[in-house]
């Protein structure tokens, strides 16, 4: 044991005059030369560019896809899950899933009947809103830097379509099986709903591209919990996105 303490106040010793003479650090001298393995261990810890601040924790994929937050206050979730809110925007283009070459999905858009859908669940609000700190209107919009916090009903139309096209997008690329218009409308509106990275992940989508159509459309209806309750309005939506899902194209 005595040995080892006399070991370590030398290491120490030889340390701190490296630290305060070395040439890393204003003189130059041989110690410091000596002890370079030391800084080598040493410097990531108490060097110049170490960073001293606690690590957040690491996020889930979940929580790195971005994802829309809806207008009502109730969030739902699959099955018994319960849901965070959801941030608005698309996967980051590493991170989008690859859409059939050459698909027709990609000429797809939502149809008025997604669209009345989507108004009626979110309803219309001309001015500005805080739901789970951040500021929405329109159609359950969230508000960039320079927006206006007053529009008018041809402006929250605008960017109710402004939004859809990039929740389009993602679904489009999610598919791996061809789509009718009103399967991918309803698609695209709970994707607008519950967020990219939930629909990712949702019986809905994994379901449909394993050919169930069925169970696709059974899938909408686990999305009706929040805070481990059905939520009655949400319930509603869902079995409205079902019917759609499977109404047949003429």
């Amino acid at each position: 044991m005595g040995h080892f303490l006399r070991t370590l106040v030398l290491a120490l010793a030889i340390f701190g005059a490296g630290w305060l003479t070395g040439d890393r650090y204003g003189v130059d001298g041989w110690i410091a030369r000596a002890i370079d393995p030391v800084f080598a261990f040493v410097d990531p810890l108490f060097g110049e560019d170490a960073d001293l601040t606690a690590s957040e924790p690491s996020t889930t994929p979940e929580q790195e896809a971005s994802e829309h937050v809806a207008a009502a206050p109730e969030r739902s979730s699959e099955e018994t899950a319960d849901s965070a809110p959801n941030n608005e925007g698309t996967l980051a283009e590493d991170d989008r899933p690859v859409a059939m070459e050459g698909s027709a999905n990609a000429q797809l858009r939502t149809n008025q009947a997604g669209i009345d859908i989507l108004k009626e669940s979110e309803g219309l609000r001309l001015d500005a809103y805080e739901s789970g700190g951040r500021l929405y209107e329109g159609y359950g919009h969230q508000i960039q830097e320079g927006e206006p916090t007053h529009i008018t009903e041809a402006e929250a139309e605008e960017f109710l379509r402004s939004d859809l096209a990039r929740f389009e997008e993602f679904v489009y690329r999610a598919l791996t099986q061809p789509a009718n218009e009103n399967e991918f409308s309803a698609m695209v509106t709970l994707a607008y709903g519950i967020g990219t990275g939930r629909f990712a992940d949702s019986t809905v989508l994994r379901k449909f591209n394993e050919g169930d159509k069925q169970a696709a459309a059974d899938g909408f209806l686990l999305w009706v919990k929040a805070g481990g309750q059905v939520v009655e309005g949400l319930k509603v939506e869902r079995e409205r996105q079902r019917a759609l899902f499977l109404t047949p194209v003429d």
